[in-house]
């Protein structure tokens, strides 16, 4: 077998190129890689530069079976850190509420760390230096599609938390989910506070999807994209990764497609909420967003300004008429038919309202 430098993936001796990650193997086998710093507890004697937490009596506060960190102490804190020290500083700070969690989940769980992630997990090394491996394709896969699209400088190492335990995941991301009912998850991204990637591991048939459509959206968080446009590249982002081959479209889903939506039920795809409804409705936004982008992103370059333009307050239609010179209503009716099916301002407000939200999902 042949292992890939890059993601530690395991290829068929006469492989020209790593099925996970796509890396072109040279012609010399390449050196098995090294495994990631696995940190299970701080070391005996360090001592944080910047941030010590420890030394803060109130960091931390319990909640939902959880430390959870107290951003706002912590954000105070941060203010006095120099402005190119704060990577340095949030990652310490990063490493010391990953290791808490750690402390409160037991078992087997340990801290991984690379240059960009620090994951926290059960998992074997050899798989946590794939799964990073896999992680840092896909920012890589991110820039080279939108341009330097990453985060500025002062945010700290990316966090990336899997749980061995259905019930565990639950608990935790609990804590950030809106009221009421909510579509069942095979991940997160958890936006509020220190943005970062929750996700059962389960039996990992599907974490590397999962983590290619979560740091997606991470590394387009900045954007004020509305959450068809957001899901959409998510989507098919998670597929090259995993180098599917399900088109985004075949007869039958199509069908379901024209049997769901209609001219008042659009709006709420518009908006965004109806991601949040479970059944039909989450499972064919995001397979219309998938779709909308593949119809959209013929142009490469003008898809790219498309996405640096689009708004949530008209769910990019501004920016669809004077980038890309078409309607997102009449890309719909190429494949629902004829109808009224653009965004409209005051339908997505509405259905924003009808949620119970103040502005548009995040």
């Amino acid at each position: 077998m042949k292992r890939c430098g890059y993601c530690g993936r395991e290829n068929a001796d006469e492989a020209v190129r790593c099925q996970e990650c796509g890396t072109e193997f040279s012609g010399e086998a390449a050196p098995p890689p090294s495994p990631p710093t696995l940190a299970d507890e701080i070391p005996p004697g360090w001592v944080p530069t910047w941030i010590d937490l420890d030394q803060v009596e109130d960091a931390f506060v319990r909640a939902d079976g959880f430390q959870r960190p107290n951003w706002d102490r912590i954000r105070a804190l941060a203010a006095a850190v120099p402005p190119e020290c704060l990577d340095a500083a949030w990652s310490e700070v990063a490493t010391q509420w990953v290791q808490r969690l750690r402390a409160d989940l037991g078992g087997r769980y340990h801290v991984a760390q690379s240059g960009r992630f620090l994951l926290l997990s059960e998992l074997e090394p050899g798989t946590v230096h794939e799964l990073i491996g896999v992680a840092a394709r896909t920012l890589d896969l991110v820039q080279q599609v939108l341009g330097e699209s990453e985060r500025p400088p002062g945010w700290g190492k990316r966090v990336i938390l899997l749980f061995t335990e259905l019930d565990d995941y639950y608990q935790y991301v609990s804590y950030f989910c809106r009221d009421g009912t909510n579509p069942a998850s095979g991940g997160m991204l958890i936006r509020k506070d220190y943005i970062h990637v929750a996700a059962p591991y389960e039996d990992g048939r599907y974490i590397r999807q999962t983590l290619a459509h979560e740091l997606t959206h991470a590394a387009v968080v900045q954007l004020p994209l509305p959450r068809w446009l957001n899901e959409g590249l998510a989507v098919t982002v998670q597929k090259r990764i995993a180098k599917s081959g399900v088109p985004a479209l075949d007869a039958d889903l199509r069908d379901e497609h024209v049997a769901f939506w209609n001219e008042d039920r659009i709006q709420s795809f518009w908006a965004g909420t109806s991601f949040y409804e479970p059944g039909e409705s989450n499972k064919l936004s995001y397979s219309l967003a998938e779709i909308l982008v593949s119809l959209l992103s013929a142009d490469p370059e003008k898809f790219v300004n498309f996405v640096r333009s689009a708004q949530a307050t008209d769910a990019g239609q501004t920016a669809a008429l004077d980038v890309l010179g078409v309607s997102l209503g009449d890309t719909v009716a190429t494949f629902l038919g004829e109808g009224n099916w653009r965004p409209v301002r005051k339908a997505i407000v509405d259905c924003w309202a009808a949620a119970g939200w103040t502005s548009k999902p995040s």
